[in-house]
């Protein structure tokens, strides 16, 4: 069976989804996250960016270096998560000893892992919700792969050599959904050989060449090998002997040119689904009649969001007494200010992303040790981006604040008591924001990132202060 003809039947349906998007206004934009320098994570990310710029996806690809601080990384993580123009996280692994690659992928939006191994989405595979999931890439590959090769999974015997949390496990579940009989093997399995012989379908994703050898496998055995790794010559191999177990089996996936083919095209499939779920979540804007309306709706907003739009209230007075000064309408800080205001109404959807995170985290399930942790993580990541979210918001506001000073200033009289309005509000705004972090800090375990939240609170809220007082002093005195 010719695979890239399979592949290429996939990113074709990519190519006219993201020519529908783009149509609609939408250039959809992935980003991966490389750490520590890893040869063959790099060489995946080039690859996959190669494949993108060939379907009119734009990807940008960041390293950081292997001794970057976990509190650090995942700080940089969230602000890519929230940044409104990527729609795709990819997070490459394996991280550097010492990073946690499970709280990173944390702090994911759930709607922009498209990898679909956050645990959320991975939740959702296991409760049987996955019309609002994204589903594992390089699993969903496999599960496509053994129905081309070898028909429905149904009632079939299926091995899997090795169950990692990026393969293994995900791809049991969509097994066992599939209705599968599945056998999961492990490093204490005693007897891999003898349960592969009675496998029709043997999934091997270890990273050890010639792991799988002909003497564990029928004529009837397909064999998907989703393991990487490379010889001493520096090429790369699976974990399967391809020559030899390809003589015996009814077919085996080439390592490269296998699995890694068909996933490539997946995760843009999931990055075009990421789009859908997200207008779905976003689908109000911030005029003042569908902000309105959305009260009513399904997606309310909290304090947070309402901060926002009180802040972006106090940005537009502030640009219409710009606009009514004389002179003044080009000005530098006139123009910035629509800038400023498109960043509070992403922090605003941002906000609301936040709570349903939390909530969507509060749902998982606790049955089991691995579970509480999994969810405590989910947890613990939302609580600290809805503390970082307010944050941001306080330090756009204080760049608003220094503008309305400047608009006290130089304003036009006749509508100078409007910048003394906009300062209010956008005080105003930040103090609220902040009633948010407070009740969140009692519920962080990390008293070092606590402590580092507060400090940044207490800063913001100092210098909020300093400029309401300036400009209110200012507009007084005129």
């Amino acid at each position: 069976m010719d695979i890239k003809k399979i592949s290429d039947g996939i990113r074709k349906q990519v190519a006219s989804d993201v020519e529908r998007l783009k149509a609609q206004g939408i250039d959809p934009k992935l980003a991966v996250i490389l750490v520590g320098g890893d040869e063959a994570s790099l060489m995946y990310a080039q690859t996959k960016k190669k494949v993108a710029e060939k379907l009119g996806i734009a990807v940008e690809i960041e390293s950081f270096p292997a001794d970057i601080s976990q509190s650090e990384l995942e700080r940089k993580i969230s602000e890519k998560s929230r940044d409104p123009k990527i729609h795709g996280l990819l997070l490459e692994s394996p991280f550097p000893e010492g990073l946690d690659y499970a709280k990173a992928l944390a702090r994911v939006d759930p709607l922009k892992d498209i990898d679909g191994l956050h645990v959320e989405n991975l939740g959702k595979l296991q409760s049987g919700d996955i019309d609002s999931a994204i589903l594992p890439a390089t699993p969903l590959a496999c599960l496509r792969l053994m129905e081309l090769l070898g028909g429905s999974v149904a009632g079939k015997t299926v091995v899997l050599v090795g169950s990692g949390r990026t393969v293994g496990k995900p791809l049991a579940m969509l097994l066992v959904r599939e209705m599968a009989t599945v056998i999961a093997c492990n490093s204490r399995t005693k007897n891999v050989r003898e349960l592969c012989l009675i496998a029709d379908f043997v999934v091997s994703a270890v990273g050890k060449p010639g792991l799988i050898t002909a003497d564990m496998v029928h004529g009837g055995s397909v064999v998907i090998d989703v393991g990487t790794a490379f010889d001493p010559d520096g090429k790369m191999v699976g974990d399967a002997d391809y020559e030899a177990v390809g003589k015996v089996a009814k077919f085996v996936t080439p390592v490269p040119g296998g699995v890694g083919t068909i996933t490539t095209g997946i995760v843009f499939q999931n990055l075009v689904r990421a789009i859908g779920l997200q207008r779905q979540r976003d689908h109000f804007d911030l005029s003042m009649n569908d902000f309105f309306a959305l009260a009513s709706g399904p997606t309310m907003p909290g304090g947070g969001g309402i901060s926002a739009v009180a802040g972006i209230l106090g940005a537009s007075m502030a640009s219409m007494v710009f606009s009514l000064t004389r002179d003044l309408g080009n000005d530098a800080s006139s123009r910035k200010i629509p800038e400023l205001a498109e960043s509070l109404k992403r922090l605003y959807r941002a906000d609301i992303g936040a709570f349903d995170a939390y909530l969507a985290g509060l749902k998982l399930p606790k049955d089991t040790a691995e579970q509480k942790e999994a969810r405590s993580a989910v947890l613990q990541a939302a609580l600290l981006n809805a503390c970082e979210i307010p944050l941001e918001f306080g330090e756009v506001s204080l760049e608003l604040l220094r503008i309305c000073r400047e608009c006290a200033e130089t304003g036009n009289k006749l509508v100078i008591s409007d910048v003394s309005v906009a300062i209010r509000l956008i005080r105003t705004a930040v103090q609220s924001s902040f009633e948010a972090i407070d009740a969140n800090l009692k519920s962080i375990r990390d008293e070092k990132v606590s402590a580092n939240i507060r400090e940044r609170k207490n800063r913001i809220l100092e210098q909020a202060e300093a400029l309401s007082e300036a400009g209110l002093s200012i507009v007084s005195q005129r």
